[in-house]
């Protein structure tokens, strides 16, 4: 019998600090034991509000998988991988944008909060309007009973709850209906805080590994591509869209 599967991720924009250990790394981690866990690097997400500051991505990728190490993520126990490895989700994100309006994606309060801090007005760029979407996508994918994250993300949780029950009452039953895991969110740290001190001395040990991060990255990007293309396949099926007596 498989193991329920929890799924959760973050964008490569920098450094992890307390707020994120405490918030959602935690508890996320803590799961592993008992689920299937796949634990997102969303890379392409980050473009919508660092479109200019790709040059960093790299270097922000192998930070995030040291402080994900550092916080007891286990490679031997779960799955690390990069959005960009797994191209089903693009795919998957083009068929869910035909199911949900522009308005909707208005209402949402953390895209709306983040147009206004970053003063878009007119000049919002797609991607960053319909990056809930994409989002939908990156969870439904791996069709998880649990998404472990902050209090912010409630209303994108809820967005891929919506998108998953369209879908299954429009073509049939395919995507379970994911439940958010809510942590607490809390401000940055002055990096002196006691919980944070052996995190420290875990990263470092792991930074002196050379190829830990490619290898587990690889690995990871391998396992998300096999369950990616596992729930797409069964996504055109019931769509019609398998297409078989044509090109399979």
């Amino acid at each position: 019998m498989s193991r329920t599967i929890v799924l959760t991720g973050d964008r490569p924009t920098g450094r992890m600090h307390l707020g994120h250990y405490v918030g959602s790394l935690k508890n996320r981690f803590e799961m592993q034991d008992e689920f299937q866990c796949f634990f997102m690097i969303a890379d392409y997400q980050a473009l919508t509000t660092h479109r200019d500051r790709t040059a960093d991505l790299e270097r922000h990728v192998r930070e995030m998988v040291l402080d994900y190490l550092a916080a007891g993520f286990d490679p031997k126990k779960s799955v690390c991988f990069l959005q960009s490895q797994v191209p089903q989700l693009a795919e998957l994100t083009m068929i869910f944008s035909n199911l949900v309006t522009l308005p909707r994606l208005l209402r949402n309060p953390t895209v709306k909060e983040e147009m206004g801090k970053m003063g878009l007005g007119n000049r919002v760029p797609y991607g960053f309007v319909g990056y809930p979407v994409s989002q939908a996508a990156d969870i439904l994918l791996f069709r998880p009973r649990y998404v472990p994250v902050g209090p912010d993300q409630r209303p994108h949780i809820e967005l891929a709850q919506e998108v998953a029950a369209r879908f299954n009452r429009i073509y049939g039953e395919v995507f379970p209906i994911p439940d958010g895991v809510y942590g607490t969110r809390l401000k940055g740290t002055d990096g002196q805080n006691k919980i944070m001190t052996p995190f420290r001395i875990r990263r470092k040990g792991f930074e002196e590994q050379p190829g830990l991060v490619r290898d587990i990255l690889n690995l990871g990007g391998s396992r998300a591509r096999i369950e990616g293309q596992r729930t797409l396949e069964h996504v055109k099926e019931v769509m019609g869209m398998g297409y078989k007596a044509l090109i399979g």
